[in-house]
């Protein structure tokens, strides 16, 4: 009988022993992914990805359910542009915490870069109210800065401005909210100075090569063209002199519109001869010729947010040997057009709304 109770004892001990180890085991596997997750944080808050993203994925194989690393992943991708994949690790992360408020100003942040202004406006708007109800400070000014993005798009200066304005009054070294401030007053005076004319190109459902030039003309400060473009840019057409063109009248009101596109390779003439004015302009063509702005004003060509050794399309409509395939996939990953799924849609004509839209946004990039 004695000897049954010292192995009862015994076998109790063991138990009680595996079972502090396991919990020690587990408290240490939990301050490890935490230390992972915060480092993590901390690189992201100093812009520095890659190592950013490193961490949080080491944090999330301690444990893959972490809804903080998920969400700090999410938001690399966002910074990156890239959309689809900030939205997927946006997905899992709601699926575990659906109504976490981090998670919801992320959902936001991704509505924006994807040009769903008005929709993110109001979401930020509701989000607001909770972060009041939590008394979070950090939350609501992460939800002020992103109502003043969301009202700038939305050309709702007034209320961005208010926005920038409580933030600075916070912390008057707030350089983002600074530099936001900066883009709001450029573009209210850009919009403040536009010609009757260009308005009514902006009313239009499909414009035409000749509005292009005139939108172009009339938006693109003096200074924005700075680099030459180089030839592999150019080699798809010919380089035909402007007075040589038939189809344009150097007496017309446009024509000096059009020579300025043309002299600085914005836009381009075909073989025939001819500009073809009165085209309506493609998704295709806007996207290479938004594609030629950017490099003349930064001197490189826009590289596309992907492996080098990955040999998939973006889109299933555009090859990747096709002329206007990094064209089309600068103006998906920088929001200038929006491309919902994986059809680009070359042949699909441009809106004024829309042309003007992604003209004012490049000059803000």
């Amino acid at each position: 009988m004695k000897n049954q109770k010292i192995l009862l004892f015994i076998v109790f001990a063991l138990l009680l022993g595996c079972g502090i180890s396991n919990k020690i085991a587990s408290e240490n596997k939990r301050i490890t992914y935490l230390r992972y997750f915060l480092k993590g944080k901390q690189l992201l808050e100093q812009k520095e990805l890659v190592q950013a993203e490193i961490y949080f994925n080491k944090a999330l194989e301690d444990n893959p359910g972490f809804v903080p690393a998920l969400n700090g992943i999410a938001r690399i991708y966002l910074q990156r542009g890239q959309s689809d994949l900030a939205d997927f690790y946006l997905q899992k992360a709601l699926k575990i915490t659906p109504e976490s408020l981090p998670l919801k100003i992320t959902e936001a942040k991704l509505l924006i870069l994807r040009g769903e202004y008005e929709l993110a406006f109001e979401k930020l708007l509701t989000l607001r109210k909770s972060a009041e109800v939590k008394k979070s400070e950090s939350f609501a000014n992460s939800i002020r800065f992103n109502l003043a993005v969301a009202a700038f798009r939305l050309n709702k200066f007034e209320t961005a401005k208010k926005e920038i304005a409580a933030l600075l009054a916070l912390n008057p070294r707030n350089e983002e909210a600074k530099k936001l401030l900066a883009k709001i007053e450029k573009k209210k005076k850009i919009l403040e100075n536009l010609p009757a004319s260009v308005r009514e190109i902006g009313l239009k459902n499909v414009i035409t090569r000749l509005d292009l030039a005139v939108l172009i003309d009339a938006l693109i400060p003096d200074d924005f063209i700075r680099y030459p473009l180089p030839q592999s840019i150019l080699a798809f057409y010919p380089d035909i002199s402007v007075d040589s063109l038939s189809d344009l009248d150097k007496n017309d009101a446009n024509y000096s519109a059009v020579r300025y596109v043309l002299l600085n390779r914005l836009m381009w003439s075909y073989p025939d001869r001819m500009f073809r004015p009165n085209d309506p302009v493609t998704r295709g063509e806007f996207a290479l010729v938004l594609e030629r702005l950017f490099i003349a004003h930064n001197g490189k060509t826009p590289t596309p947010k992907s492996a080098a050794s990955n040999q998939t399309s973006v889109f299933e409509d555009v090859p990747r040997h096709h002329p206007a395939y990094r064209a089309a996939v600068f103006v998906k990953q920088t929001n200038l057009l929006t491309v919902p799924g994986k059809t680009f849609d070359l042949k699909k004509r441009i809106s004024g709304e829309a042309a003007l839209k992604a003209l004012l946004r490049l000059i803000e990039l």
